[in-house]
């Protein structure tokens, strides 16, 4: 079931998330493209590796000895959280050319994406029919994403990274 209650294709978030909430990640879940929600992040990253600025959500997964740098644009969830579009991700293992890579996510639960992100960081507000960042006043300060803003991204390429760190 997802979070509006409907029968979705998922798997178990067991061996992504080790047994922490939520227990399913829905398959291609819905959201809306947002380029405001990619920019929130993108402007956190840290200048020294340079990802900042692209407008896309970076981050690293170290795997088995590998580097892969992967990036994503940002994404409204239905329910209303900005996140990253996994089905519309990019890959570089290291060549410096980055490939189209689908980890079969979609608009990933905000939670998951960025699950090595601070609490705050995680549930930025978002209009999910317009995609347009709906951060409370304010502005858009830091709220809270520090230094590489976007964590890991989660369930990252193929879910099971575990938490890599954040670019």
């Amino acid at each position: 079931m997802n979070a509006q209650g409907a029968e979705v294709c998922g798997i178990s978030s067991q061996s992504i998330l080790m047994g922490a909430d939520p227990k399913f990640l829905e398959k291609d879940a819905p959201g809306v493209p947002s380029a405001s929600c990619a920019q929130f992040y993108d402007v956190r990253e840290s200048a020294d590796a340079g990802t900042a600025g692209n407008g896309l959500i970076d981050t690293v997964l170290m795997t088995s000895g590998l580097t892969i740098n992967l990036r994503y644009p940002g994404c409204c969830t239905a329910a209303g959280f900005c996140s990253g579009d996994t089905a519309q991700g990019e890959a570089d293992l290291g060549s410096g050319a980055f490939m189209p890579s689908n980890a079969g996510y979609g608009c990933l639960e905000s939670t998951v994406f960025f699950s090595t992100a601070p609490e705050a960081a995680r549930r930025i507000p978002c209009n999910p029919a317009t995609g347009v960042i709906a951060l409370p006043d304010g502005g858009a300060g830091d709220g809270g994403a520090g230094d590489g803003g976007a964590g890991d991204g989660g369930a990252a390429d193929g879910g099971v990274d575990g938490g890599a760190d954040g670019g």
